[in-house]
């Protein structure tokens, strides 16, 4: 009983003591500690002074409307504006200074958490100055909540004015950029296209990437056009939807009776065709040797199996193989936005127009 009354005893002075200890001015002083820790950031260990002393409130570097136009403009974490504006508080703009270090650090580092990161979302989009050039492009995220997003959008519609060629190509109809010429296209607000991608890392937070950019011409023929369409259009504003397809069209001969309006209205009729079926090629003479051995291959094996007769069995694989044909040569398939769907071959002759390449992007 005396070691067990010993010990209470022994408990209820410490208690006594560290109430003495953690006194009101104390109380008070910690929790003016941590309200100036909330507003006065940065600070440092020597703006406290001694132990005891009242602590030394600092001014931000930055004002609440500076933050507030940085995160607006960048769409940047609030962690890393202050980063920045803290940064380059001296320079005499700081909004611009402050974009600028957010490319070359916060893009980096965004970058660099995400570059392996699989990108199978995004959109497509089609654009044309004169119906004589035109171009097709992807951008990829890696969500397509991402890439339905007002940055996203207005990013791809910014690439795709930036590629869209100024003057019509003269030695092919199709030319493919390469990463380092779409990086250095310039946009209309001045900036390269390598900068808006380091700025919409940051804003998003994601792996965004320019798929493919592929330009369009008519090349000599002065008579074409490269018409495209959109499918599923985020905007009635914008150029980007989830599918994208153009065709080169033109008049069948120079006395045919066919105006530029019709060549745009049968071409874009086609380009919707182009989305629904997919075709891989234009015509048959297009497959590859390999392809089409192949499929012969198949066919005659499934033939035999069947225990045909040699001269049905051949009849039976031409046939099979035209209706292969069908499938993925666009002149032979069905045109699936017209009534009845007519041959798309036998379609165009009866309009007098030729259809000379198409080119499609899908997400």
């Amino acid at each position: 009983l005396v070691f067990i009354s010993s010990i209470a005893s022994f408990k209820t002075a410490m208690v006594i003591m560290i109430q003495r200890l953690v006194s009101r001015p104390v109380a008070l002083r910690f929790r003016q500690v941590v309200q100036t820790s909330r507003m006065a950031r940065p600070y440092n260990s020597a703006s406290w002074g001694a132990f005891g002393s009242s602590p030394i409130l600092l001014k931000p570097a930055y004002s609440m409307s500076q933050l507030k136009d940085l995160r607006a403009s960048s769409g940047a974490p609030i962690v890393e504006c202050k980063k920045a504006l803290e940064a380059v508080a001296e320079e005499n703009d700081v909004l611009q200074a402050a974009l600028d270090w957010l490319r070359k650090h916060g893009a980096a580092k965004a970058s660099s958490k995400v570059a392996d990161r699989e990108t199978t979302e995004g959109l497509v989009s089609f654009a044309s100055a004169n119906e004589q050039s035109a171009v097709l492009v992807k951008v990829a995220s890696e969500t397509d909540f991402a890439g339905r997003s007002d940055t996203f959008v207005q990013l791809i519609d910014q690439v795709t004015m930036a590629t869209l060629p100024s003057a019509t190509l003269t030695d092919a109809t199709t030319m493919e950029l390469s990463k380092e010429d779409i990086a250095s296209s310039q946009t209309t607000n001045g900036k390269t296209v390598q900068q808006l991608m380091d700025e919409a890392i940051v804003a998003i937070r994601e792996n965004i990437s320019v798929a493919e950019v592929t330009q369009l011409s008519t090349g000599n023929d002065d008579t074409a056009q490269w018409v495209g369409y959109i499918h599923n259009r985020i905007h009635n504003d914008s150029n980007a939807g989830t599918a994208a397809a153009a065709v080169l069209v033109a008049p069948a001969s120079a006395d045919a009776n066919v105006t530029p309006q019709d060549l745009t209205e049968i071409g874009k009729k086609l380009a919707m065709h182009v989305v629904a079926a997919r075709p891989q090629y234009l015509q048959s003479s297009e497959i590859p040797e390999s392809v089409v051995e192949k499929e012969r291959e198949i066919l005659q094996q499934q033939i035999v199996d069947s225990g045909k007769a040699p001269e049905i069995a051949k009849k039976i694989v031409m046939g099979r193989l035209n209706k292969f044909f069908a499938e993925i040569c666009m002149l032979d398939q069905g045109h699936m936005v017209e009534e009845k769907n007519p041959k798309i071959k036998d379609f165009l002759k009866a309009r007098g127009v030729v259809l000379k390449q198409f080119k499609a992007l899908f997400i």
